[in-house]
């Protein structure tokens, strides 16, 4: 059974890597995760789910962590995560998925055994299915050297464990925290795999980038996960060189808690009820619903509200981006909203970090719902 930390405690993460195990193409995504993460890495001799399980489990911190399961060790992380291990406090999935993604005769990952996967003729092949728009020169080596490490007789096998792998029961009782990170234009895996991790009660959200998310847009990720870590009600624990100070006998840098970011963030924005801003609704305002799209599904959002997910706030906002949203000017009226008005307090902060003036806090989607607010399906 997990118990919550104490205000003020920390994590780490442990990050698990995808079929190749080397846990050699992360290194972008653990420097823009900002926090301490350990990366895992699978001997080659290891291709069933049950034989890494120990290894992983041999592996998991004496400190409180959260897991980061990537693709290939989604399974893994489930398996784990029913049991609870101590120091556990929460699991995020990305591009992963909880059954077989894509039913295949078992042949077609024996011809793996033959077929020469290492090659770098074959790694250029892979690039429209693994990284599409995002292919370049620099990630087919990374993803070369990588893959020549690997003998092709452990990729066959473990695709062979993805192609008969279901954790769905284990992943319905888990009582974990868990966030389920979908990439948009993932070719590998569909976007149904989201379903079983939503219906168990997890967040999930959508970035756009390939199946290689955290190769592709280490930011937007991290942004994400670190989002997610926050409202475990924890600190990220900083990475190592963060603690360094500057001569040694300087103190450590206290960390910011999520108490301290709402605080800053209630005190900066302000904040009407729901039934004073529909009084705002249809004369020119922008609404802007900051939540995730799974959660906007299931209670629906303002009619003509502008969908920004917190986690691409930053890039959406800004107009020299290629994610910019037009609706996003600095001379807007921004009325924003949320689940329960502290995604929105956040967000607005940071839209006034950006130069933003004209920022207002709604509160949550329920409050303008029982106003009699216009609403629209989400």
């Amino acid at each position: 059974m997990w118990r919550p930390l104490a205000a003020g405690a920390s994590v780490k993460a442990l990050l698990l890597p995808g079929l190749d195990g080397t846990g050699a193409l992360h290194d972008a995504f653990a420097r823009a995760l900002g926090m301490d993460c350990q990366i895992l890495r699978y001997p080659a001799d290891l291709t069933r789910y049950t034989d890494l399980r120990r290894h992983v489990t041999a592996a998991l911190p004496d400190t409180p962590f959260v897991i980061i399961a990537e693709s290939f060790s989604g399974p893994l992380a489930i398996q784990i995560a029913r049991d609870a291990p101590d120091g556990l406090r929460g699991v995020a999935f990305v591009a992963s998925f909880a059954q077989t993604p894509r039913p295949a005769p078992a042949f077609a990952a024996r011809a793996l055994r033959v077929l020469p996967m290492t090659s770098r003729l074959a790694c250029q092949m892979m690039q429209p299915a693994v990284m599409g728009r995002w292919a370049n020169r620099a990630f087919t080596s990374a993803l070369w050297a990588a893959l020549k490490t690997v003998p092709a007789a452990t990729l066959a096998a473990r695709l062979e464990e993805v192609l008969r792998v279901d954790e769905t029961a284990a992943l319905e009782a888990t009582r974990l925290p868990c966030l389920y990170l979908r990439a948009k234009a993932d070719r590998l895996v569909p976007a149904k795999a989201a379903r079983p991790f939503d219906a168990a009660g997890a967040e999930v959200y959508a970035v756009d980038g390939p199946h290689f998310l955290l190769q592709a847009q280490p930011d937007a990720a991290a942004r994400v996960i670190r989002d997610f870590v926050t409202g475990l009600g924890v600190e990220p624990q900083p990475a190592a060189d963060e603690l360094r100070s500057d001569p040694p006998t300087e103190r450590k840098r206290k960390m910011k808690t999520s108490k301290d970011y709402m605080a800053e963030a209630n005190a900066a924005v302000t904040r009407i009820p729901g039934a004073d801003a529909i009084a705002k609704h249809g004369t020119g305002a922008v609404f802007v619903d900051v939540r995730d799209s799974s959660a906007m599904a299931k209670t629906g959002t303002i009619e003509g509200a502008v969908w920004v997910p917190r986690g691409m706030l930053e890039f959406m906002a800004d107009a020299e981006n290629q994610y910019h949203n037009p609706a996003l000017k600095q001379d807007a009226e921004l009325y924003l909203v949320c689940g329960a008005g502290g995604q929105a307090a956040l967000a607005g902060k940071t839209l006034q970090d950006m130069g933003f003036t004209n920022v207002t806090n709604i509160g949550g989607i329920g409050e303008w719902k029982d106003a009699g607010g216009p609403m629209q399906d989400g």
